[in-house]
Protein backbone atom coordinates (compact mmCIF):
# COMPACT_ATOMS: atom_id res chain seq x y z
CA UNK A 1 0.00 0.00 0.00
CA UNK A 2 1.42 3.36 -1.03
CA UNK A 3 0.94 6.32 1.29
CA UNK A 4 0.89 9.90 0.15
CA UNK A 5 3.56 12.27 1.38
CA UNK A 6 0.92 14.20 3.31
CA UNK A 7 -0.31 11.07 5.10
CA UNK A 8 3.21 10.02 6.04
CA UNK A 9 4.12 13.51 7.25
CA UNK A 10 0.90 13.72 9.23
CA UNK A 11 1.61 10.42 10.96
CA UNK A 12 5.13 11.51 11.90
CA UNK A 13 4.25 15.06 12.89
CA UNK A 14 3.83 14.09 16.52
CA UNK A 15 7.49 13.04 16.73
CA UNK A 16 9.08 15.82 14.67
CA UNK A 17 9.56 19.20 16.28
CA UNK A 18 9.24 22.27 14.10
CA UNK A 19 12.14 24.66 13.75
CA UNK A 20 11.97 27.91 15.60
CA UNK A 21 11.66 30.97 13.37
CA UNK A 22 15.22 31.95 14.29
CA UNK A 23 16.55 28.51 13.36
CA UNK A 24 14.68 28.70 10.05
CA UNK A 25 16.16 32.16 9.43
CA UNK A 26 19.69 30.90 10.14
CA UNK A 27 19.22 27.96 7.77
CA UNK A 28 17.84 30.29 5.11
CA UNK A 29 20.77 32.68 5.45
CA UNK A 30 23.37 29.89 5.36
CA UNK A 31 21.87 27.74 2.59
CA UNK A 32 19.91 30.26 0.55
CA UNK A 33 16.84 28.04 0.88
CA UNK A 34 14.05 29.51 2.96
CA UNK A 35 12.17 27.25 5.35
CA UNK A 36 10.23 30.03 7.00
CA UNK A 37 9.19 33.60 6.26
CA UNK A 38 11.73 35.50 4.16
CA UNK A 39 11.17 38.51 6.42
CA UNK A 40 12.76 36.49 9.27
CA UNK A 41 15.79 35.68 7.10
CA UNK A 42 16.06 39.34 6.13
CA UNK A 43 15.86 40.44 9.78
CA UNK A 44 18.49 37.88 10.82
CA UNK A 45 20.92 38.86 8.05
CA UNK A 46 20.34 42.53 8.83
CA UNK A 47 21.51 41.78 12.40
CA UNK A 48 24.81 40.25 11.22
CA UNK A 49 27.89 42.49 11.37
CA UNK A 50 28.36 44.29 8.06
CA UNK A 51 24.88 43.63 6.69
CA UNK A 52 22.83 46.38 8.36
CA UNK A 53 20.35 47.76 5.82
CA UNK A 54 20.89 44.95 3.29
CA UNK A 55 18.44 44.99 0.40
CA UNK A 56 16.91 41.97 -1.27
CA UNK A 57 19.30 42.53 -4.21
CA UNK A 58 22.13 42.41 -1.67
CA UNK A 59 21.21 38.82 -0.86
CA UNK A 60 22.10 37.79 -4.41
CA UNK A 61 25.29 39.80 -4.64
CA UNK A 62 26.56 38.93 -1.14
CA UNK A 63 25.43 35.31 -0.79
CA UNK A 64 28.90 33.93 -0.05
CA UNK A 65 29.62 36.63 2.54
CA UNK A 66 26.22 36.02 4.18
CA UNK A 67 26.92 32.30 4.26
CA UNK A 68 30.27 32.90 5.97
CA UNK A 69 28.71 35.35 8.48
CA UNK A 70 25.95 32.86 9.36
CA UNK A 71 28.23 29.81 9.54
CA UNK A 72 28.83 29.82 13.32
CA UNK A 73 25.10 30.11 14.07
CA UNK A 74 24.30 27.41 11.51
CA UNK A 75 26.82 24.99 13.00
CA UNK A 76 25.52 25.77 16.50
CA UNK A 77 22.02 24.53 15.60
CA UNK A 78 23.16 21.41 13.72
CA UNK A 79 22.68 18.04 15.37
CA UNK A 80 25.79 16.32 16.61
CA UNK A 81 26.74 12.92 17.94
CA UNK A 82 25.73 14.04 21.44
CA UNK A 83 22.08 14.52 20.43
CA UNK A 84 20.04 12.13 22.53
CA UNK A 85 17.11 11.76 20.16
CA UNK A 86 16.80 8.63 18.10
CA UNK A 87 16.82 9.54 14.41
CA UNK A 88 14.75 6.49 13.47
CA UNK A 89 11.74 7.52 15.56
Amino acid sequence: MTRSVEETASQRSHTVRKLTRRQAAIIGAFTGITCGPFSDVHEYVDSLPGFKGITTIGFATCSEQIREAAKADFLAICADSQTDEDVAK
